[in-house]
């Protein structure tokens, strides 16, 4: 219920108006603005667009974003073909690339990466609307500059630093409105933030699923709210409704046949992942942030769930992130499996701001330290994932060189999926060995659909081309399980 209706028997408006102060405070932080905020502001920035930045076009392109390529550059009719023979991506991400440069693979990926900036700004933005303090501010958008499930996935031409974007903007405004604050700029901004969300990425579903919950816990008799809240969420699902009418019309070449069905204890490790950058591959050390960050974690959930009443903001963080890891486990464990690490972008600002408000339970000394741990482990995972090379997700080069130097009369490549066949023609034209996609010198091609073959499943990460005499493994790079950020 919204504060202004508390006005009743023994109580003033005064004191309603204290109570909507109240209702917004949930963190233990000072309000005030420490010194040098801006300065901060600027160096976590910073911080933010040198992990984001730096070598961005040096990586091969992977598999998924030769499609966006594939989408950005060539004609109106072969990308919508493309998106319509996928069937589990929406339009707007790929049109929007099609106005901007998109002839390198590193112009490709510097919308993602600038998106990636402008999250972490408006992170910190949000935290001080929604809770009046700048330290937590300052905590949450240092985490999230540093996150390597972020700067990784802000890394790739495909659209996850934008649905985080759009999710932010989405539930900081809902629960800005739920607070009261339903000015028409903010109604707007709503709206308009939804009915691009829907038609981004499917995931971002989650959200109204979420408010609907919110709403029927804390304001089901404000038939006003409601009544808008509708109107809106009618505007802003229309173009969806039709993107998903026109294919319905189409055949569906790609199923999720490749991910993996859940465990339990994915649930955790896609925590882990979120906060911490884990792959999959367990390393010493982790093992402190990895305690720190499930502490955190059950100390807000915990602390959310005693005081639900006065943690308005929170519950709805913690629905969001349990309710996603939660519904989409089940239905993949019992239906169809479409559990990927990378779909969960839309919950990182809940899975952050629960663990800061995890944190902000524990004594001052104990939250700084723990903040300064995770911060240090996320760096380190991202720098070693510079240094290591693991954040190449494929080495077409390599793979072309390969080829090159033991290729024989009779030999194919084999090519799960027509993108991995058209990148691979590209790389060989551009590697500087003067061979061309058409050269007699190169094999000819044997395109096999996933849905026929899964025996060259190594061959749709873009990391493995196999010949009739030999097989290339590309390095090695090819990720060891979906647990990948950016896979």
């Amino acid at each position: 219920m919204h504060p202004d209706y508390l006005i009743g028997v023994n109580q003033t408006a005064a004191s309603a108006r204290l109570r909507a102060r109240e209702w917004g405070r949930t963190a233990h932080m000072p309000a005030a603005r420490p010194q040098f905020f801006f300065g901060r502001v600027l160096a976590i920035l910073l911080v933010g667009l040198l992990l984001r930045m730096w070598n961005l076009g040096s990586a091969s392109l992977w598999t998924d974003e030769v499609l966006t390529a594939i989408r950005a550059q060539s004609t109106l009719e072969a990308s919508l073909d493309s998106l319509f023979s996928a069937g589990n991506q929406t339009p707007l991400y790929f049109m929007s690339l099609r106005l901007l440069p998109a002839d390198s693979d590193m112009l490709l990926r510097l919308p993602s990466a600038l998106l990636g900036l402008v999250g972490i700004a408006l992170l910190m933005v949000a935290v001080l609307r929604l809770y009046g303090s700048y330290d937590l501010a300052l905590a949450a958008g240092l985490l999230l500059s540093v996150n390597p499930y972020h700067v990784l996935l802000s890394r790739t031409a495909r659209p996850y630093a934008l649905v985080f974007v759009l999710a932010l903007t989405i539930s900081a405004s809902f629960l800005l409105i739920l607070r009261g604050s339903r000015t028409r700029r903010l109604w707007l901004a709503f709206t308009l933030a939804s009915l691009l969300a829907y038609i981004t990425h499917y995931t971002l579903f989650a959200l109204p699923l979420t408010q609907v919950i919110l709403l029927a816990i804390l304001a089901r008799r404000d038939l006003a709210l409601l009544e808008r809240w509708a109107v809106a969420q009618a505007i802003a699902v229309a173009p969806a409704l039709i993107w998903l009418a026109l294919l319905s019309q189409q055949t569906i070449a790609v199923g999720p046949e490749w991910v993996p069905v859940p465990a339990p204890r994915d649930l955790l490790l896609t925590l882990w992942n979120m906060t911490l950058g884990y792959n999959g591959v367990w390393k010493w050390f982790l093992t402190p942030g990895v305690m720190l960050v499930t502490l955190g974690l059950l100390s807000g959930g915990l602390a959310v769930v005693t005081a639900w009443w006065d943690e308005r903001e929170n519950l709805f963080w913690l629905l969001l992130a349990g309710l996603s890891l939660a519904v989409t486990y089940t239905i993949s464990a019992t239906l169809v499996s479409f559990y990927v690490d990378r779909y969960f972008m839309m919950a990182l600002p809940a899975v952050l701001l629960l663990m800061l408000h995890g944190f902000a339970q524990w004594p001052r000394w104990l939250r700084l330290g723990a903040l300064a741990i995770v911060v240090a482990t996320s760096v380190y995972t991202v720098l070693f994932s510079f240094h290591t090379g693991d954040y190449t997700r494929a080495d077409w080069h390599a793979a072309a060189d390969y080829v090159e130097a033991r290729w024989q009369p009779g030999d194919m490549i084999v090519a799960e999926r027509e993108n991995a066949r058209r990148r691979s023609s590209a790389t060989s034209s551009t590697t500087g060995c003067s061979r061309a996609p058409m050269s007699p010198r190169w094999p000819r091609w044997t395109f096999r659909p996933a849905s026929r073959r899964r025996r060259w499943s190594r061959a749709a990460c873009g990391c493995c081309i196999v010949t009739r005499s030999k097989t290339c493994t590309a390095r090695g790079r090819c990720p060891p399980s979906t647990r990948s950020s950016a896979g």
